[in-house]
């Protein structure tokens, strides 16, 4: 995977303004998110934990993406995020995302 990585930024530096990075997050009313991506190191205690409360009253899903210089988003997702509402969603809405991108632009993206 690294190297076909290493080889396409070869083939063209641009390359990486060819992707199109995303990620998603969930907020919720009492300032807690979901560290799911998080990950901590501690030289001191390497048993160090996090407690976190996961009674919220609400919460918002939120996408959002970057293609070179260009913010892609966001995107607020109602209730709990799902399978088939991701699914909606790529097959739904990132095209209405993506209209104000051109469509060579498109036709040569890669979705990270």
């Amino acid at each position: 995977m690294v190297a076909q990585f290493l080889t396409k930024i070869d083939e063209g530096p641009d390359f990486l303004t060819k992707i199109l990075w995303t990620d998603e997050s969930r907020f919720t009313n009492n300032g807690m998110i979901n560290r799911h991506n998080s990950h901590y190191w501690s030289d001191s205690n390497p048993h160090w934990t996090k407690d976190v409360n996961f009674q919220v009253k609400w919460g918002v899903n939120v996408w959002c993406g970057i293609l070179g210089d260009t913010l892609i988003g966001p995107y607020f997702f109602d209730g709990t995020l799902t399978g088939n509402k991701y699914r909606n969603f790529l097959n739904n809405e990132i095209p209405k995302l993506l209209e104000n991108v051109s469509l060579e632009q498109r036709l040569k993206m890669y979705y990270h």
